[in-house]
């Protein structure tokens, strides 16, 4: 989410001098979070999501001067291939399906219908044959930018 682990140590409700390690075993699945702060991460993640989902939303608004009727969500079918396109320093997967979830809602609560695409490794590898492409994070980028439902 773009802040250091002792911002976000604090915005979840971590005190304490262990604050930064504990932070450091939940992203290496070396420790789970209780589930009080569980719902503090959920809820810290959505509001992150919604904010770079609305900047989204934002650039078409102003690009198109029209209202955007249907925006395009990213999904994926476990974590797997969650973790195959966006690394193992992703958020839980968990927390990215919630909220993905609840961004789906308030999108939806605007008028703005989501159409949800789900890429899994196999769609990727079939378009690199077909395409003729090596496998890289540049084309890992440019196959969910251009996939379609």
């Amino acid at each position: 989410m773009k802040m250091r682990s002792s911002d976000f140590a604090e915005k979840v409700g971590l005190k304490g001098k262990n604050a930064e390690v504990t932070v450091y075993r939940w992203e290496h699945d070396l420790l789970k979070p209780a589930e009080p702060v569980k719902d503090n991460i959920l809820h810290l993640f959505i509001i992150y999501q919604i904010e770079e989902t609305m900047k989204k939303v934002a650039r078409l608004l102003f690009k198109a001067q029209d209202l955007v009727a249907t925006i395009k969500l990213i999904s994926y079918p476990d974590a797997e291939s969650y973790h195959y396109f966006g690394g193992l320093d992703m958020p839980p997967f968990w927390l990215q399906q919630q909220s993905e979830g609840e961004i789906a809602k308030i999108l939806h609560k605007i008028a703005i219908e989501v159409n949800r695409i789900q890429v899994t490794p196999a769609s990727y590898q079939a378009w690199l044959q077909k395409k003729g492409l090596e496998d890289s994070g540049y084309n890992k980028a440019l196959f969910i930018g251009q996939t379609e439902s």
